[in-house]
């Protein structure tokens, strides 16, 4: 068995057995943890994070933490936040729920998103956070929906540390201790328009006999999982970024901007601007508004070199922006890996017709397997 299956195998076994495990948490009727057997260290909104009391003294356990709460929205729009195969990706989410990641690499891809799955990612990162004291973790994180025996669709996202002999630890060269941990989220949608959160993750720290130092460990892991209430935030951000692409792919925008000088009335309310009136024109319609009617949005993208992102309030529509978040996140994420294989197609085609050109040995080979390959 390669390391890649073993890998898949071990991320199955470990969401598998948070799925069972996830009910025996002894929870109120409000749906918070028990008091005897969880202490709360945050919250915002309606997520809670709790550390795991201690049984006794004489038998030391695991730190532990564990999150419950509901987000508005659906469960789609959660897992198209949750699903970020690359670095860029990476760093946008980041920027965005601010949890506390200051860089991140991918080491190894073992599944991509595809267009018939575009949730289902697999790979071993990464990630470097700067707490009290820098520590960083190499893990196989996997993402993906699963369903329950009474079919429920149960989306989920899994972070296990794993030995990555090419990647030493930087704890002598740059003073950054290398972390373990193993956690798990799970996602319910419920019917009444929210997703249900359930996070539980255990924790090794290399100073795990102080008691002080694990306690201020925990709380600054649990205000970085705070940034679970901004999953939704995220992905509609995500949504609004895709649908100006989109918009500005399908459009001219310069008879469009011509356009929105000349409108007179606002697009949404129909309310004549006046002689005075002041009117923006939307990002997504291009169409004249009004200061009522617009909605300023921060959309966060990374510059063309993929270093650095960039924040940008952008003015909508009220209406565009409605449609843009009530979109399905599944058929937008659908569409953007279609992209990204209609792009690597036109590139492959256009290195085919160079080679061609030259009938060099290069050429031959790989025509040659291009027909295999299509057999």
């Amino acid at each position: 068995m390669t390391e890649a299956r073993m890998l898949l195998v071990l991320t199955n076994d470990l969401v598998r057995h948070c799925t069972e495990t996830s009910s025996t948490v002894l929870v109120t009727k409000c749906g918070h943890a028990d008091a005897r057997a969880w202490k709360e260290l945050r919250r915002r909104d309606n997520i809670r994070v709790y550390k795991e009391r201690a049984r006794s003294r004489a038998t030391p356990t695991t730190p532990s933490l564990l999150l419950l709460g509901t987000v508005k929205g659906n469960l789609d729009d959660v897992m198209y936040a949750m699903v970020t195969p690359t670095e860029q990706a990476m760093k946008i989410k980041s920027n965005c729920t601010h949890d506390g990641v200051i860089d991140r690499k991918v080491l190894h891809e073992i599944v991509r998103p595809s267009v018939d799955d575009p949730f289902r990612h697999v790979s071993v990162n990464w990630s470097l956070y700067a707490d009290s004291e820098p520590h960083d973790y190499v893990c196989v994180e996997a993402t993906g929906v699963t369903h329950t025996l009474r079919g429920e669709r149960v989306g989920f996202h899994l972070s296990h540390s794993v030995a990555f002999s090419q990647l030493p630890s930087f704890s002598e060269s740059h003073g950054v201790e290398r972390g373990h941990r193993s956690i798990c989220s799970l996602y319910r949608e419920t019917t009444a328009g929210e997703v249900e959160c359930y996070v539980r993750g255990f924790f090794d720290f290399r100073d795990g006999d102080n008691e002080l130092l694990t306690n201020i460990a925990l709380h600054a892991i649990a205000n970085q999982w705070l940034s679970f209430s901004r999953q939704i935030e995220f992905a509609h951000m995500k949504k609004l970024v895709w649908r100006l692409r989109r918009d500005r792919s399908d459009s001219d925008g310069f008879n469009n901007q011509n356009h929105a000088i000349r409108d007179e009335t606002c697009c949404v309310c129909f309310k004549s601007f006046g002689f005075l009136g002041r009117k923006t024109s939307c990002a997504s319609c291009v169409r004249a508004v009004c200061p009522r009617c617009r909605v300023k949005k921060l959309l966060c993208t990374e510059t063309s070199d993929g270093r650095i992102v960039t924040e940008k309030k952008v003015a909508f529509c009220k209406t565009c922006l409605r449609e843009s978040l009530s979109s399905s996140a599944r058929v937008i994420a659908h569409q953007e890996l279609q992209l990204i294989e209609d792009k690597a197609l036109v590139q492959s085609r256009s290195e085919l017709m160079k080679l061609a050109r030259k009938r060099t040995p290069s050429w031959i080979a790989t025509t040659s397997s291009f027909r295999v390959l299509r057999m």
